[in-house]
């Protein structure tokens, strides 16, 4: 299994957030409060300078200490032994298939979206829960939901705004519109 994260560590080293990732980020500097709840590990959202990031999965940028003292630092390739406790058992920090999600993370996430006035919905299935949820949250709020996405999704037909496209071509049109 280390090797598979390994292999995504490297492959993302190579990557760079796309014009969507830098709209976004672009936003924090006109617009107060901007948040961006995640389920995506790669840290792209950082990468483009966004501030405020709220990666419900994790980062798999990151070791975790999965024993021991539970620590989180930089990842290392390869590395099995936790740098401070030296326990054998360093992970990637992301969230595995019936983990529960960071519960500090998922609080953080959910009183952003409650305090919210705007909500995007972008690029997501909209069939992962409970990241899912965030978006019927705001649509029982009342707040006004745009959804960025090529592909229909649960909540398309109860969106406000609907823009079939991918977030890298919409995001910048949308900026030069305002």
């Amino acid at each position: 299994m280390r090797a598979f994260y390994d292999y995504r560590r490297e492959t993302l080293n190579r990557s760079r957030p796309n014009a969507g990732h830098f709209v976004i980020a672009r936003l924090e500097e006109s617009v107060s409060n901007v948040v961006v709840v995640t389920q995506n590990v790669d840290g792209l959202h950082e990468g483009a300078g966004s501030s405020s990031v709220f990666p419900l999965h994790g980062r798999i940028m990151e070791d975790r200490c999965h024993a021991g003292c539970a620590g989180v630092y930089p990842a290392g390739l390869h590395r099995t032994i936790c740098p401070v406790c030296g326990a054998g058992s360093m992970r990637p920090n992301v969230v595995w298939f019936g983990e529960a999600l960071d519960e500090e993370v998922l609080l953080r996430a959910s009183a952003a979206v409650l305090a919210c006035d705007l909500f995007f919905s972008i690029g997501t299935s909209g069939l992962v829960y409970p990241a899912a949820g965030f978006v019927g949250l705001a649509m029982q709020r009342g707040i006004p939901v745009i959804e960025i996405n090529p592909e229909e999704t649960p909540f398309s037909e109860k969106a406000d705004v609907v823009i079939r496209l991918p977030a890298a071509e919409a995001l910048p049109r949308i900026c030069d519109a305002l």
